[in-house]
């Protein structure tokens, strides 16, 4: 007989990136990237993607910009050409103020000194935030160690308590047993003489 063979399956759980959720390039660090209320990215995140995407060394032109950001997202292209071009036009206005792109006459570069500037904020933000959940967690045992101090304290007492009260409930019935025999030599006692007496 040929042994059964069993089906076994293995549970995988797969965790989604922000740049998966988002639909967006995995060269775009996730901690650059930002989303709108209905979940979408923002304007500012899908531009540094085309110019990432692109990857022109002289710079990604706006039409080309556009161009990409309407064939990876499909839901732009339902947007009035007006209005896709002006939160375009926003988002590369914002990102030259705040120094994320260069302009080189009519194209947009990254600015690779903001990026790496970004990266050192992040690390360090990254490192405070696992040096106060370590703090935390620190904190949190030192807690636990201390409230099992304190159920170990008040165990032992309820121990001792217990031992007080079985120790004073063994003398308490030894004085009894020791009177009722007391008792019981002087009734003896009471008798020999009673017996003495009526044989005089």
């Amino acid at each position: 007989m040929t042994p059964s063979k069993t089906n076994t399956t293995t549970n995988t759980t797969t965790t989604t990136t922000p740049q998966q959720r988002l639909n967006i390039s995995p060269k775009v660090p996730a901690f650059l990237l930002k989303s709108c209320k209905s979940g979408k990215p923002t304007y500012i995140s899908m531009v540094h993607e085309a110019i990432v995407e692109i990857g022109d060394r002289t710079g990604s032109s706006v039409p080309a910009i556009q161009k990409f950001m309407k064939n990876k997202h499909i839901y732009l292209q339902n947007l009035k050409q007006k209005q896709f071009s002006q939160c375009v036009y926003n988002a590369l206005k914002v990102g030259l103020k705040e120094e994320r792109f260069i302009k080189v006459r009519c194209s947009y570069k990254l600015n690779t000194a903001w990026v790496n500037k970004q990266k050192s904020v992040h690390k360090a933000n990254e490192a405070k935030k696992k040096a106060a959940e370590k703090k935390r967690k620190k904190e949190m045992e030192k807690l636990r160690m201390e409230k099992e101090r304190r159920k170990k304290e008040v165990k032992e007492k309820e121990k001792e308590e217990k031992e007080r009260e079985l120790k004073a409930e063994k003398e308490r019935l030894k004085a009894i047993k020791a009177s009722q025999t007391e008792e019981e030599k002087l009734l003896e006692e009471r008798k020999k003489k009673e017996k003495i007496e009526t044989k005089k």
